[in-house]
């Protein structure tokens, strides 16, 4: 029996595959993400859990079968829902689908300087494998400002939250001292990989001013993030004065688990709080898929529900947050929709809850 994920964070990617033996099955389970190239020769069966969303999909994860044979058996299990129904009453429609040619803007700067600030993290990296006391300071800077968890960003070893986030300073001066080289490093890589009609947002001075503003942006990232641990803080202690005086609304009890949950994912270094991962969702790195940015939704199942995660977070970016997470439009996600409820509009002083409707419906 195998078992195989593919998710940005800190843990390793589970693949095991018992052998071939009389009443056993040599099989893999894996998630969608196995059909962006993963090649596994010997497979001659595919079995999708429900019908894919477009026939691109489709044949991306029905070719992962017979690659060595070239004959494979493809298995569509059909739900009850009206895409699945659709598909089945017309399977042409799937299989003889168009696939339409992706398309990408290239010019996109704020893309652009999310793979800057990736490179300069490599770079970085590969300078604190130097000898001596450079490379020792290199990654001392390192461990404080791209620590594993974020916990550090916000707590004392003790235990103890911060009082101020911390600084990126020591960074800016690193990079202030290898900006010549940096620039050097990125417009080579850039020339060799990025398109003519998009050169200016990868040429030397675009480069250099991403750079000059690499640091002010991790800085950026963290003051939000403790902004936002600072909120929960504030928020969960007057929700238990309040619940302490008296019963408290069915709202105000979901807000205060969801602050309970916040906090302690960050004491626990939960992995949804693995530093690359949080960076790439704050917008600062590159994430996992198109779809993910800064705006996070916070969803909760009813107590009645039992199928699928009680509570789980969707991260979309602000151009797609604004179609999906507008007031009275319903989500679905996992086997479970939900409706917004709340929306917290920064987590800065002047912040409030604004009650919208009811609370997450599931």
């Amino acid at each position: 029996m195998g078992y195989f994920t593919h998710k940005s964070q800190p843990v390793k990617s589970l693949r095991t595959v018992s052998p071939r033996s009389p009443g056993k099955t040599n099989c893999l389970v894996a998630t969608p993400t196995l059909e962006m190239g993963v090649n596994i020769g010997v497979l001659d069966m595919a079995l999708m859990r429900n019908v894919p969303p477009r026939a691109s999909n489709y044949w991306q994860r029905a070719g992962r079968a017979g690659r060595e044979e070239r004959m494979a058996v493809v298995v569509t299990y059909c739900r009850r829902s009206n895409h699945d129904r659709y598909f089945f009453d017309d399977p042409l429609r799937l299989l003889g689908g168009t696939i339409e040619v992706p398309a990408f803007n290239l010019r996109n700067p704020l893309m652009v300087a999310k793979h800057i600030h990736s490179a300069i993290l490599s770079e970085v990296l590969l300078r604190s494998d130097e000898p001596r006391e450079s490379g020792e300071r290199v990654k001392d800077i390192l461990d404080v400002l791209f620590p594993t968890f974020i916990r550090s960003y916000l707590l004392y070893e003790e235990n103890h939250f911060l009082d101020s986030p911390t600084s990126a300073a020591l960074l800016r001066t690193l990079l202030a001292q290898m900006k010549a080289a940096l620039a050097d490093r990125l417009v080579s890589l850039f020339a060799q990989h990025w398109p003519e009609e998009a050169a200016e947002l990868a040429d030397r001075a675009a480069i250099e001013r991403v750079i000059d503003e690499t640091a002010d942006q991790l800085d950026v990232v963290i003051k939000r993030l403790h902004r936002r641990l600072t909120w929960a803080r504030s928020t969960r202690s007057d929700l238990h004065r309040k619940k302490d005086a008296g019963p408290i609304e069915r709202e105000e009890e979901q807000l205060l688990r969801r602050c309970d949950e916040f906090i302690n994912s960050i004491l626990t270094s939960d992995r949804q709080t693995y530093t690359l991962t949080v960076l790439a969702v704050e917008g600062y790195l590159p994430g996992y898929g198109v779809y993910d940015g800064g705006i996070v939704a916070s969803a909760r199942r009813g107590v009645a529900r039992q199928s699928g995660p009680q509570s789980f977070d969707l991260t979309r970016s602000d151009v797609i947050a604004l179609r999906e997470f507008i007031p009275g439009n319903r989500l679905y996600a996992n086997r479970g929709s939900f409706y917004v409820a709340r929306y917290h509009m920064g987590a800065d002083d002047t912040a409030r809850i604004r009650t919208l409707r009811g609370a997450w419906a599931g």
